[in-house]
């Protein structure tokens, strides 16, 4: 229906036409008081009609538009004059929470008709009356049914409008007709007063949803909303309240006012990203608990002093789980994680620091000194990445990549039935969770067209083409840094291409971390991902595909956890990731962020230490030459030689080679043999003859030398020349007694 069409609907009452005076006149008066005296058989209605035509006319005139029957006109007309006896007043005088009160709990004071048929059609033609306006609030009102007398085929048309909507961001058959969606219809535009879907607004939608306690009717409004988004008639949809969230009067119970205050003034100032100012405001105000309990006369952060910022440091050091909770602390005594101990001063660290930045407080200490975290906190926060194990891990990876629409059975829907999400978003996110190495954050802002693939080439920079195309994959923005590409597996290329092949249109999403409206890729009847989908939902979903349990010996599988797993893999194997591409390819802005993903195997500490060869650069080998005969004759127990050590030239037959000194350049000592020698060469043409290898360890002049070259090793050579040899006499000794010899 156009929307010229629209604004031909006129309000059916012409309401200038009545005396809404608010005060009723004598002779009004006077015939209420004959109708209260009235007997229980006589005629009334046509003598009242005469006498209080400025109350009984618009009434009627109501009604009539109705298309009340006779009956209920006459009770209608009875519990309104009754009413009105009492009040001595007109019912346009009449505030509408009075009127609410009445019609929802008073009722039965004025009536005794079991259907209640009689207050529908007064409520309805106060309605009309301009007198009430929140119909939706009277329990079991007909509000489709009003709403098609009001509208008539404008109301069907609105009601298909939005379903067709419904349908083409991907909502099912169910949930676009369902009962409780013309119902949310009929109700919104009749608290418009206006047939035409262009004049909701999202502050009707949330009063509505907000003063609904069915939580069917508010997923009701919830799908108007998304259908009226998808229309481009609103700015955005309804936020769902989180289910479990806790109501503010509980979370400040027990906390001064004033602190609470403070927090307050200090996320409203704050520059922080929403989930982090969220975060550290639930830390604040539990120190806040903390404060009201242990130092009651402080409620400002004025009043702080260095003396209370070491109390308050040493009571987190010592605090245990739900002690400063707003509930009732838990009977256990389990300390707090070093972790959660951090986060606590962190949160009060920041809030004294971003105080007195801004003038707000006078600066009587250090609040990076003074809530600075103790060392033994720190020392415990060393990186520990939470890997899943290999076998558990593969499992999950074979769930992933056989998950079918018939897995998808047990998830229960989110409206109406069936399950949440088509089988294609399913896998494409499973499959980006599993390989990409991504945060759920990443995940749920990945924007449609973010992969794209191109000619692998080695690393090496060669341009051999890899057996398969290398997708990259564009990551949005993120906590510490900006968007960049990324490398992933072929499989997660294929599955986001499979599920832009079937997404449904969507209407383009804010996102929050760049303020730029964009087309998310992960979105279903027009709704992003939701937050807690991977955890609560997937992986729990691939765990019972898997066979494996949700949690393991470091915890609960969560979606963090795969970013460590698939970061150690990366470079755990056999030609991995250098640490900085490992950083890069992860997103992080330091190396010292990178840590807390990698955990080195053991296998990997053994290659890397096999491949530095530290006890293989101190040690060489070196044959040795075994006299067997001289073994089995006895002769090797008479201090005869059986034991020779090659060293090229000739043979060493003395014991202790390996502590001799001249082991790396010989002295010719009477230990020698040249190999020249006729005994030598005997030696070596013995058939018993076993050859052996010895290693023997090298000092730090010795590797030089070897390592080095020749002038290194005559260095050596001539450093040991006054060195005695196992003989006695020294090289030069020895040199000399040659030179005499030879003379």
């Amino acid at each position: 229906m156009s929307q010229a069409q629209h604004t031909e609907w006129h309000w059916p009452l012409d309401l200038t036409r009545y005396d809404r005076a608010p005060q009723l006149h004598p002779q009004e008066q006077a015939a209420l008081e004959r109708f209260a005296a009235r007997s229980a058989h006589a005629a009334w209605f046509a003598p009242i009609q005469v006498a209080l035509p400025r109350l009984i006319t618009p009434l009627c005139d109501a009604l009539q538009v109705l298309a009340a029957r006779a009956r209920v006109r006459t009770a209608v007309v009875a519990v309104v004059l009754t009413r009105k006896h009492r009040d001595q007043t007109t019912y346009w005088a009449i505030p509408e929470s009075e009127w609410a009160r009445f019609l929802q709990s008073d009722w039965q004071d004025y009536t005794s008709d079991p259907a209640n048929t009689p207050r529908y059609f007064l409520a309805s033609a106060l309605y009309l009356l301009r007198c009430f306006s929140r119909v939706a609030t009277i329990p079991g009102f007909q509000a489709t049914a009003l709403a098609t007398r009001l509208f008539g085929c404008r109301f069907e048309s609105a009601l298909t409008r939005v379903s067709d909507s419904l349908r083409r961001v991907g909502y099912s058959d169910f949930c676009a007709t369902d009962a409780y969606l013309p119902l949310a219809v009929g109700q919104v535009l009749l608290s418009i007063r206006s047939p035409a879907l262009e004049e909701i607004t999202v502050e009707v939608l949330e009063r509505l949803y907000q003063g609904s306690s069915s939580g069917n009717h508010r997923g009701a409004l919830s799908r108007l909303s998304y259908a009226l988004f998808a229309l481009q008639l609103i700015q955005r949809p309804l936020d769902r309240v989180p289910r479990g969230s806790t109501p503010l009067a509980d979370t400040v119970a027990g906390i001064h006012a004033e602190w609470v205050e403070w927090c307050q003034r200090w996320v409203n100032t704050s520059t922080l990203s929403p989930d982090t100012r969220q975060g550290l405001y639930r830390q604040l105000l539990r120190v806040g608990r903390w404060l009201a309990l242990t130092h009651p006369h402080v409620s400002s952060p004025e009043h702080w002093t260095r003396e209370l910022a070491a109390d308050c440091v040493a009571a987190v050091e010592r605090l245990h789980v739900g002690a400063w909770h707003h509930q009732r602390p838990l009977p256990e005594t389990r300390p707090l994680t070093p972790a959660a101990k951090d986060r606590y001063l962190q949160a009060v660290r920041t809030f004294f620091h971003d105080c007195q930045g801004w003038g707000w407080i006078p600066r009587r200490f250090d609040p990076q000194r003074s809530f600075v975290t103790p060392r033994s906190i720190l020392a415990a926060l060393q990186p520990d990445p939470r890997v899943i194990a290999d076998p558990v891990w593969a499992k999950l990876l074979w769930a992933g990549l056989n998950l079918s629409a018939d897995d998808l059975a047990t998830v229960r829907a989110r409206e109406g039935v069936g399950p949440p999400y088509p089988i294609e978003m399913v896998r494409a996110v499973a499959l980006t969770w599993l390989f990409a190495g991504l945060r759920v954050n990443e995940i749920r802002r990945l924007r449609v067209g973010c992969i794209r693939w191109q000619a692998g080439a080695d690393r090496d920079g060669s341009e051999e083409a890899c057996p398969e195309p290398v997708y990259l994959l564009h990551v949005p923005v993120n906590k510490t840094g900006v968007a960049f590409v990324k490398p992933v597996d072929p499989v997660v290329g294929r599955a986001i291409e499979a599920w832009q092949t079937v997404r449904p249109p969507s209407p383009p999403r804010l996102d929050p971390k760049t303020s730029e409206v964009v087309q998310l890729l992960f979105t279903h009847r027009g709704v992003p991902l939701g937050r807690a989908y991977l955890n609560e939902t997937l992986i729990p979903l691939l765990c019972e595909k898997a066979g494996v349990p949700v949690e393991d010996a470091r915890g609960r599988l969560t979606s963090h956890r795969a970013r460590a797993t698939i970061a150690s893999q990366l470079y755990n194997a056999p030609e991995g990731m250098s640490p900085a591409e490992l950083q890069a390819w992860l997103g992080h802005r330091t190396p010292q962020t990178t840590q807390y993903y990698v955990q080195v195997t053991p296998t990997k500490q053994a290659q890397a230490y096999a491949a530095a060869g530290e006890l293989a650069r101190t040690q060489r080998l070196i044959e040795v030459l075994i006299d067997q005969d001289a073994i089995r004759s006895g002769a090797a127990q008479e201090d005869q030689p059986w034991r020779f050590y090659d060293l090229g030239d000739g043979l060493c037959s003395y014991d202790l080679f390996d502590q001799c000194p001249h082991r790396l350049a010989c002295a010719r000592c009477a230990f020698y043999v040249p190999k020249r020698s006729s005994r030598a060469q005997f030696l070596e043409a013995q058939a018993n003859l076993q050859h052996l290898l010895q290693a023997i360890t090298l000092t730090e002049s010795e590797q030089a030398a070897v390592e080095e070259g020749v002038l290194v090793m005559a260095k050596l050579a001539t450093q040991l020349q006054d060195v005695p040899t196992p003989v006695g006499p020294t090289p030069r000794e020895l040199t000399g007694a040659e030179t005499i010899e030879g003379g």
